[in-house]
Formats: C-alpha cells, sequence, structure tokens
C-alpha cells in the first residue's frame, strides 16, 4: 500500500511554490517562520499578497516581457556596445509592481509618444533591435541605408509580442490563405516610421504616474 503525503513536506512545499513561481527566489527563514505561525484562515492568501508587495516580483516576471522585446544591454552583433536602455527595464519592472492595467501597459508602449512625458520610457520596447549601424558607418555605408530595418523590426515585433502572430511573409508578398495581406504589412510599416529617435534622459524615462495598487492604497488613505 502506498503511504500518504509526508506532512512536513508538504508543509515546506506549500509556501516554497508560490513564492519560487512569484519571485524566483525561495522564500527567507522569516517569511517561512510568519507563514507557519499565521493559523487563521486564510494564512496562505495574505502570504501571496506579501509575496506580490516584493520588489523582486516585479523583477522576476519582467524578465518574461523584457526577454519578447529582446531587450539587451549592449547593441549586439559586431559592435556590441553598451546602450543606456536600461529607464525601460526599471519601467517594466515598476509596471509589474504597482499593477499597472494591461490596457494601460500596451498604450504607453505602443503610443506614448504623443501622450505626457512620463511615458517616453515605455516606447523603448521599440529601439531594442540589434544595432551595428555605427560599426557599418565606420566601413562606409551611408547611415541611410539602415533606416528601414527599424521599422520591419517594429512591425515583426508588434506583431508578434502584442498580437501573438507572425507577419513577416507578408512583407515580401501575400499568401492565398493568409488573413495579413502585404497591404496590411505596410500599413503597420507606415504607422512604425513616424516616430524619429528622441532624445530622452533616466529622469524622464522613470516617471511613472501612479496607477494601480499604488493608486488604490492613496485612494483608501
Amino acid at each position: 500500500m502506498p503511504s500518504g503525503p509526508n506532512p512536513r513536506l508538504t508543509w515546506i512545499a506549500s509556501p516554497c511554490a508560490p513564492a519560487q513561481t512569484l519571485t524566483g527566489l525561495p522564500p527567507s527563514q522569516t517569511e517561512l517562520d510568519a507563514f507557519r505561525r499565521d493559523t487563521k484562515p486564510g494564512a496562505y492568501e495574505r502570504y501571496v499578497d506579501r509575496l506580490l508587495r516584493k520588489p523582486a516580483y516585479g523583477e522576476h516576471e519582467a524578465r518574461y516581457w523584457l526577454d519578447a522585446v529582446r531587450y539587451g544591454d549592449t547593441h549586439g552583433l559586431q559592435l556590441d556596445n553598451e546602450r543606456g536602455v536600461y529607464p525601460y527595464r526599471d519601467w517594466v519592472v515598476r509596471a509589474y509592481n504597482e499593477d499597472l492595467p494591461f490596457t494601460k501597459f500596451v498604450e504607453w508602449q505602443l503610443a506614448g509618444r504623443p501622450l505626457a512625458q512620463p511615458y517616453h520610457g515605455a516606447t523603448y520596447c521599440h529601439r531594442l533591435r540589434p544595432d551595428e549601424s555605427d560599426f557599418l558607418t565606420k566601413a562606409g555605408r551611408s547611415r541611410r541605408s539602415f533606416w528601414p530595418a527599424t521599422p520591419f523590426d517594429r512591425v515583426d515585433t508588434t506583431s508578434t509580442v502584442f498580437l501573438g502572430m507572425t507577419v513577416q511573409c507578408a512583407k515580401c508578398h501575400d499568401h492565398k490563405y493568409d488573413p495579413i495581406k502585404q497591404r496590411d504589412y505596410y500599413g503597420l510599416y507606415a504607422f512604425s516610421t513616424a516616430p524619429p529617435k528622441s532624445h530622452w534622459t533616466a529622469t524622464n524615462a522613470s516617471r511613472l504616474p501612479q496607477c494601480g495598487r499604488q493608486a488604490q492604497s492613496k485612494k483608501r488613505g
């Protein structure tokens, strides 16, 4: 006859699983002791709420989004020089930690430039492509030859990340049974060519208006 579950192992796994899922880290001894001492109904829910309030929650969850929008601290390719886009990384972390609604999370990244100044940091998700223009310019190529690559990258990233579908095939031709036609692709391309590269600082890019949990707590206060 198989033995039943080990109560001690069940007790250990119960707080460990949400901690590793939400923060990517095991719970500290202090957190384990607090969870063990809380014997009132709803102890597990309160424990999860404490995990969601930790800065590590946003840092962990933001990794998946930053991977999708191809975030990197360097340009990649041959030159692979440093680029200071860390304000965008910090903006994404704060968006998770402050429980920014997904509608705003998308809106500020796709259309932040026409909005107020605090949203500029969010739009940098469209400027994260691998870039070797400086390297090739020094080798004799004109900078004008690089500009089509940026809107192409914006269209491909927007469709993959925000729409959950790839549209690269429509760059060259229509597919008989594909709902995304070449005309649609270059319609998105036209939108993507509009915003010029702007000069912004870590100060204005790091400003995130109060929202989500932060705004709710202020209302209750």
